[in-house]
């Protein structure tokens, strides 16, 4: 689990330092997609820490 969460976030970087430097542009409709995924990806990792913590008690 930890090696896919670390291949994610290296691919978001690689992608984030492509756009940084003009390589990547992306219409405002994908940016939209990427700040939903982000959204959606954040709230996931929280409920995953919450039932964690949960299912310690």
């Amino acid at each position: 689990m930890s090696r896919l969460i670390g291949l994610i976030l290296v691919v978001v970087i690689i992608i984030a330092i492509l756009m940084f430097f003009g390589f990547i542009e992306l219409s405002p409709e994908g940016e939209q997609a990427i700040d939903d995924t982000q959204e959606n990806v954040g709230q996931a990792i929280e409920n995953t820490g919450e039932a964690i913590q949960n299912d310690g008690n």
